[in-house]
C-alpha cells in the first residue's frame, strides 16, 4: 500500500526495482487469500455421499464435536481491509498485471491505485484524504445514495464509509454458508462450501429468522449500542431480512409533506422495481419450495373457504392472501448493495472503506469539514469534505441520531424524536381434528439444514433453502379503523417452521396509530429511548385483539385451538428518528441548523410504512440521490 512512497523515496537508482518490488508485494497481498481458498478446497475435495456426509449426518443428529467443525470445511479467511473492497482489489490486481508486461498507461493506474491505498490509511488527513461527498453507512438506502451519486457526479470524490464487513459475494463477502447455533452461540458451518462457488451467507435465502444471527453478540450486530437490534453489515439488514417486497397503498402518503406525496415519489417506486427479480418464485427452477411446511396447506385451504381473495399485487388489500413477492434471481438474494454497489465500485471517482465506524462529525456552526472513524484495528483516522461538498448521513434510524446528537448536531432539537416500529405479535395453534392435525405437513428443519436440501442448493440454486419464509400472507382492516376500505391494518402470516400438531402465526400491525418513542444519548455514549413503539394505546391494542379474533375463526374452522400469544414485540422497521419536514429541510434533506449535512435513510420517513418497508426504502434512495446530486451540480 506504500508504493507511491517507495518510488518517491528511492535513489534514482533503484527506482524501477523498488516499483516491481511493491507490485509483486501488491499481487501477493490480494492472491494470498485465493491461495488459502485453493487450499483449502483441495483439501475438502468432493463431498458428495462420502464420509464427508456421513459425518454431517452425525451434525444432525446432534454430535457437538462434529458440529463445531464440519468435515470438509475451508478454513476462514482474512477479513477485508478498510481501504479498499475485494472486488477493487482484483481490479487493481488485473491493472498491476497489465503494468508487469509492460504497459506504460497501466502502470500508471497501478502507481494511482496504490498511493489511493497509501493515503487512504494515513491517519492524518491529507489533499487525497478530501472527498467531495462523503456518505457514513452502506446500508439500504445508503447503498443506492452512494451508488446513484457516483454515477450522477462522475467528477466528484464520493466515499463510502462501513462499519460492518463485506456481506455478499457481488461486494466482496467471504462468509461462507452456516446456520447461527443460538445455545452455543456459534456458526455451524455447512459441509461442501466449495460447492457454493463462493456464495456467502448473505447471499442464500433461506429462512432469514434462523439462518442469520439475530442476537446481539454476533460481529453483524451493534450490540448494546442502540436499544434494539440493528445490522452491522455491508447492506444492513436489507441483506439478512425476508426480502419482502411490498408497495403501499397510495394513500399512505397523502399525509406526508409536500413533494413527497404519491405522485411525487411513483417514478422512483418504478426504479426501485426495476432494479430487482420480484418474484413468488425465488428458487432458480421456478418452483416454490415449502408449500405445505408449518400447515401452510390448511391455512390456504381455509382462507379460500371463507372467502379471501387470492392476489398477486404488490399492493396489499383487506380479506387477501398471497405467496410473498421477494427479491431473489437463480436462487440467489439480491439487495441494493448487490445490485448496485459493483457498478459504483468500478468507477475511478468511488471509494468503499469497510470496517470504518464513525464517531464524529466534525463541524462549526453546522458546516462539516469532515468525520473522525475508527477502523478495524481501532485507529482513528480523519477524511475530510470538500468545502463546496455534502456529508450525507445514512447510518439507520438508530444509529443516525446516535452519531448526530454525539456530534453535538441536534437539528435544533428534532434529532431522536419520534421513532416508530411496526409491532409484531406471535401466536400458536394446536390442530385437534381434521386431516392436519400434526400441522407440519412438510417437516423442513434449518437447525441446520438437511445434507440434502444443503446439496440441492449448491448444485442447483433450488429447493428450500432458496425459499426465504415466510410462505403465506393474508391481510386484514378493522372497521374501527379510520381510512377507505382498501387499506390494510394488519399482515398475518405462516411461519414454515413449526413443530408437529402445532401451527404458527404471526401478526404485524402495519398501520399503528400510536407507534412513538424519543431517542437519547447516555453517558457511556450508548443510545436510549423513551416512550413506547409497541401498541402503547387502546386503538393499537384493539386492532390487534380484533385481528386474531378473525385467525381464530379461521383456524377453528380447521380445528385449530390458539393455545399461545406472545407480548408485543419489534419488527425492526425503524423510521422516522429525523424527519423530512421537522428535522430536515424537505427540498435538500439538510439537517436543520446544517449548510451541509443532510440525512438519507429510514430516518427521515415522515411517517411508518403501510407494509414491509424495503421497496419504499428503495425508491426513497432513488429520490434522495437525485436531490442530493442536483444540490452538488
Amino acid at each position: 500500500s506504500r508504493c507511491r512512497n517507495m518510488s518517491i523515496q528511492a535513489p534514482p537508482r533503484l527506482s524501477l526495482s523498488a516499483k516491481s518490488l511493491c507490485i509483486t508485494m501488491s499481487a501477493a497481498r490480494v492472491l494470498w487469500p485465493l491461495v488459502l481458498w485453493w487450499t483449502s478446497c483441495s483439501a475438502a475435495g468432493e463431498l458428495g455421499h462420502s464420509p464427508e456426509a456421513a459425518a454431517w449426518d452425525a451434525v444432525l443428529a446432534g454430535d457437538d464435536e462434529c458440529r463445531a467443525s464440519p468435515p470438509g470445511s475451508p478454513s476462514s479467511s482474512p477479513p477485508a481491509s478498510c481501504a479498499l473492497s475485494a472486488l477493487q482489489m482484483r481490479s487493481k490486481l488485473e491493472a498491476l498485471a497489465t503494468a508487469a508486461a509492460g504497459g506504460g498507461s497501466a502502470a500508471s493506474a497501478s502507481a494511482s491505485a496504490s498511493a489511493s491505498s497509501a493515503e487512504a490509511t494515513t491517519p492524518a488527513p491529507s489533499p487525497a484524504d478530501t472527498y467531495d461527498v462523503i456518505v457514513v453507512g452502506g446500508g439500504l438506502v445508503g447503498s443506492v445514495v452512494a451508488a446513484r451519486l457516483a454515477e450522477a457526479l462522475p467528477t466528484r470524490r464520493v466515499l463510502l464509509l462501513e462499519a460492518g464487513a463485506a456481506s455478499q459475494k457481488a461486494v466482496g463477502g467471504q462468509d461462507l454458508p452456516a446456520t447461527w447455533n443460538t445455545g452455543a452461540k456459534r456458526w455451524d458451518q455447512w459441509p461442501g462450501a466449495e460447492k457454493f462457488d463462493g456464495l456467502t451467507r448473505y447471499d442464500v435465502p433461506g429462512n432469514y429468522e434462523v439462518l442469520q444471527c439475530w442476537d446481539k453478540t454476533c460481529s453483524e450486530s451493534w450490540g448494546n449500542a442502540v436499544a434494539a437490534f440493528q445490522c452491522k453489515i455491508l447492506g444492513g439488514c436489507g441483506v439478512m431480512n425476508g426480502a419482502l417486497m411490498q408497495q403501499p397503498n397510495a394513500a399512505n402518503f397523502a399525509d406526508w409533506p409536500h413533494g413527497w406525496k404519491w405522485d411525487d415519489l411513483s417514478r422512483y417506486f418504478e426504479a426501485a422495481r426495476s432494479l430487482f427479480h420480484i418474484t413468488e418464485d425465488p428458487s432458480k427452477d421456478g418452483e416454490h419450495y415449502l408449500d405445505n411446511a408449518g400447515g401452510a396447506a390448511l391455512v390456504r385451504e381455509a382462507l379460500a373457504e371463507q372467502r379471501y381473495r387470492f392476489s398477486s399485487s404488490l399492493v396489499a388489500r383487506p380479506r387477501t392472501f398471497a405467496i410473498p413477492d421477494v427479491a431473489a434471481k437463480n436462487g440467489i438474494r439480491q439487495s441494493t448493495t448487490s445490485e448496485l454497489l459493483p457498478t459504483a465500485m468500478a468507477r475511478p471517482n468511488f471509494e468503499l472503506r469497510l470496517g470504518c465506524e464513525v464517531l464524529k462529525i466534525v463541524h462549526r456552526n453546522g458546516r462539516a469539514s469532515g468525520v473522525v472513524y475508527k477502523d478495524r484495528d481501532g485507529t482513528s483516522q480523519t477524511v475530510s469534505v470538500q468545502e463546496s461538498g455534502l456529508l450525507v448521513v445514512s447510518a439507520g434510524a438508530w444509529n443516525t441520531p446516535r452519531l448526530l446528537l454525539a456530534s453535538e448536531l441536534d437539528g435544533k432539537g428534532t434529532v431522536g424524536r419520534g421513532l416508530s416500529d411496526h409491532t409484531l405479535v406471535s401466536s400458536v395453534y394446536t390442530m385437534s381434528s381434521g386431516p392436519h392435525t400434526k400441522g407440519d405437513d412438510d417437516s423442513f428443519s434449518l437447525r441446520p439444514p438437511s445434507y440434502a436440501a444443503i446439496d440441492q442448493y449448491a448444485k442447483q440454486r433450488s429447493g428450500p433453502l432458496a425459499q426465504y419464509g415466510p410462505t403465506l400472507t393474508m391481510f386484514l382492516k378493522s372497521p374501527s379503523t379510520p381510512g377507505a376500505a382498501d387499506e390494510i391494518d394488519v399482515e398475518v402470516w405462516v411461519n414454515p417452521i413449526s413443530k408437529a400438531g402445532e401451527v404458527h402465526l404471526s401478526a404485524v400491525l402495519m398501520r399503528p396509530s400510536c407507534s412513538s418513542g424519543d431517542l437519547h444519548l447516555n453517558g457511556d455514549g450508548t443510545e436510549g429511548i423513551s416512550g413506547n413503539l409497541y401498541a402503547p394505546c387502546k386503538q393499537d391494542k384493539e386492532t390487534l385483539a380484533w385481528a386474531f379474533k378473525q385467525v381464530d375463526v379461521l383456524m377453528a374452522s380447521k380445528g385449530g385451538v390458539r393455545v399461545r400469544t406472545s407480548g408485543y414485540n419489534a419488527m425492526n422497521h425503524f423510521v422516522g428518528s429525523c424527519k423530512l419536514g421537522s428535522c430536515l429541510a424537505l427540498e435538500t434533506l439538510l439537517l436543520q441548523g446544517s449548510s451541509n449535512v443532510a440525512v438519507a435513510d429510514a430516518s427521515a420517513l415522515p411517517g411508518q410504512v403501510w407494509g414491509h418497508p424495503a421497496l419504499t426504502l428503495t425508491a426513497f434512495g432513488y429520490k434522495a440521490a437525485d436531490m442530493l446530486a442536483a444540490s452538488l451540480k
